[in-house]
């Protein structure tokens, strides 16, 4: 009865993690990408004196592009009213239409006729 319990603890299990199996294409693409992405890490602290404010400019534009939505909605209509129309500072904010009227069926028509 021993020795039945010994030969169920010596059987073979499946392991956890299957193993990786790469063809040799496979591993020459990616040993290439490696290589490749070595490639633009070096050249990238290399040259980072010389790009790094571009790096940073392409950061901020892609962070500050919701904010550049906003005002693109709301300040070209709240500026031409304000100044070319003559409004008050109070009579152009109120004309604007706020997000909740933009749901309204209202405000989509409103939306629709722009």
């Amino acid at each position: 009865m021993a020795s039945n319990q010994d030969s169920r603890h010596l059987e073979r299990r499946e392991p956890l993690i299957s193993p990786i199996r790469l063809t040799p294409h496979e591993r020459t693409r990616l040993a290439l990408v490696g290589v490749a992405g070595l490639t633009l890490y070096w050249l990238l602290t290399t040259s980072f004196d010389a790009l790094g404010s571009f790096i940073f400019a392409l950061a901020s534009a892609y962070l500050m592009l919701p904010l550049v939505d906003l005002l693109d909605r709301r300040l070209p209509g709240y500026i031409y009213r304000r100044f070319a129309e003559d409004y008050s500072h109070h009579k152009a904010e109120a004309s604007m239409p706020s997000r909740h009227d933009e749901e309204t069926p209202q405000g989509k028509e409103h939306t629709a006729r722009r």
